[in-house]
């Protein structure tokens, strides 16, 4: 009862700062919204993008139409990813958790994702009708992780290394009032978090805690977005839930809510939040929450940040906090104990060569001493990693897509998490890790 009286305080609060936002901001222009080609909507653009930023936005498989003359009401793209994470600790062993991204199958190369993608963006308008769509999936390890619940499940015994996914599946239209509403209605990728599961708009390979443990992969529902003006635009709707699809592990909805103040070049300030039942979600959480349990909500706040200095330099932040009531893991499933998880994370990037290699960094904090997001495990960690994007041939029109990312990291948890090849064992790990990206 709390937490939903906290929800419905939160919700007037957004409405009376958007609505004044766009009331004293009513004489400047108006930006316009759009369907992202690459992701949903209501996903915030990454503070740091793909380093390299091609003087053509038409990736290779779009050029070689135009030049053939094949003219289609939509968009055909996707990307192929391939890696090899070594892992120090256990270097002879070929599958293991590692708590940092979807390389549980190390020391060997992995195809990551192939992923095709069939879109059409609608334009926000506050004059004119308009519609779109987005059909996304593909085939590699990844989505062994960020499968949905009824949808394309893991096959009986296990998962396998390599699995097939949908990760977007939806529709979108424009409703001609205000600025323009986009409505969509379908999967989509969660608009929380600062990194996305499309790893071309990530600075690194390997993932944060933030991504993998603090916030749900997909959702399934309906949402609204709007510019209020120029610097505000706010966005809700409700879903099934974290990772849920085709089924739904709790029976009623929850509600998600995005707002974003960009109030110059400079600066960009996005806050989500996730409110209502959620026990259990996904598979592969680890969560040991009471199922079906529709009466104690989970919230969960992201906030995320990004400062761009100059054209060579830039920053970006994430905070994320969660509680999920009746549901520390160590207390049982009937205990009116809350597990809570919250991190902070920090980006940097620096434009070495333009259009040919920069240079990333991560810092995370993330604790999960209830063990509830971490499969079991109670512990604080702590990472960095550094890692380049080289982009070979920056001047040719298809293989300016190419990306070449090699990493390095080191992990450290106050308990004795890290795999050793016979279990866990190490406070520490240090991997190295490199991935090739080609977009088409």
């Amino acid at each position: 009862m709390i937490v939903r009286k906290g929800l419905v305080t939160m919700a007037a609060a957004v409405l009376a700062i958007g609505s004044y936002a766009w009331a004293d901001n009513s004489s400047q222009p108006v930006s316009q919204v759009t369907v992202s080609p690459m992701t949903l909507d209501v996903t915030p653009a990454p503070a740091m993008p793909a380093p390299a930023a091609p003087a053509s936005n038409e990736q290779p498989l779009a050029q070689m139409m135009d030049s053939a003359g094949i003219k289609l009401p939509f968009v055909i793209q996707g990307y192929v990813e391939a890696g090899y994470m070594y892992d120090t600790n256990a270097p002879r062993i070929a599958e293991g958790t590692t708590f940092n991204g979807f390389e549980g199958y190390k020391n060997r190369f992995i195809l990551d994702q192939a992923d095709l993608q069939i879109l059409r963006t609608p334009v926000a308008s506050g004059k004119n009708f308009d519609w779109g769509f987005m059909l996304e999936g593909g085939y590699g390890s990844d989505y062994t992780f960020v499968h949905s619940n009824g949808m394309m499940d893991n096959r009986a015994g296990g998962p396998p290394q390599n699995q097939s996914d949908i990760d977007q599946a939806y529709l979108s239209f424009n409703i001609p009032a205000m600025n323009g509403i986009i409505l969509n209605a379908g999967k989509f990728v969660t608009p929380l978090g600062y990194e996305t599961i499309n790893p071309t708009t990530n600075p690194l390979y390997s993932h944060s805690y933030a991504f993998l443990y603090a916030i749900p992969f997909t959702q399934t529902g309906i949402t609204a977005k709007t510019a209020l003006n120029s610097q505000w635009t706010a966005m809700a709707g409700i879903t099934r839930g974290w990772d849920q699809s085709l089924k739904d592990s709790n029976g009623d909805p929850d509600f998600i809510g995005q707002v974003v103040f960009t109030p110059n070049s400079t600066w960009s300030f996005t806050g989500n939040l996730s409110e209502g039942p959620q026990a259990p979600h996904g598979v592969g959480r680890g969560v040991q929450a009471l199922k079906g349990d529709d009466s104690h909500w989970w919230t969960v706040i992201d906030l995320d940040a990004s400062y761009t200095m100059s054209d060579q330099l830039s920053f970006g932040a994430g905070a994320d906090y969660g509680d999920a009531p009746r549901s520390k893991p160590h207390f049982g499933p009937t205990s009116n104990a809350a597990a809570q998880w919250y991190g902070i994370t920090g980006y940097a990037k620096y434009v070495l060569i333009k259009d040919t290699l920069t240079a990333n960094g991560r810092l995370e904090w993330y604790d999960d001493t209830d063990g509830f997001t971490l499969a079991g495990v109670h512990a604080s960690v702590y990472s960095a990693t550094v890692g380049v994007t080289y982009v070979p041939v920056p001047g040719d029109k298809y293989l300016k897509w190419l990306e070449i990312r090699p990493e390095i990291r080191y992990d450290y948890a106050t308990k004795p998490i890290f795999d050793t090849g016979e279990g866990p064992g190490q406070h520490g790990q240090l991997n190295l890790a490199a991935d090739v990206i080609m977009q088409y």
